[in-house]
């Protein structure tokens, strides 16, 4: 089937069989023929504002970044250690 044109990105995303679950959607981006990259903009963190892909433009949606999730997990096990270490701190000198 021919795809539609002058659609927003989302329709051609969900035509290529949708976005995986580690696809970052906020991220993605059209490379336009000529070669120029057109990527989402937001306005006042409500408005998304998608790049409308022509005839021969390429696609593309990142994957999702792993890594700051792990990161984000490792500073709030850093931050609950240094909380119970103050804690035992607290009550060890008041307790003289």
């Amino acid at each position: 089937t021919a795809l539609a044109r002058g659609k927003a990105l989302g329709y051609y995303v969900n035509a290529g069989g949708g976005p995986t679950a580690k696809a970052n959607t906020r991220r993605s981006y059209v490379v336009q023929p000529n070669g120029k990259v057109e990527s989402r903009r937001r306005l006042l963190w409500m408005l998304t504002f998608d790049p409308t892909p022509r005839a021969g433009s390429t696609v593309v949606v990142p994957a999702r970044d792993t890594t700051a999730a792990s990161g984000n997990v490792m500073a709030s096990v850093s931050m609950f250690a240094q909380l119970l270490a103050s804690l035992a701190a607290v009550w060890a000198i008041t307790r003289k």
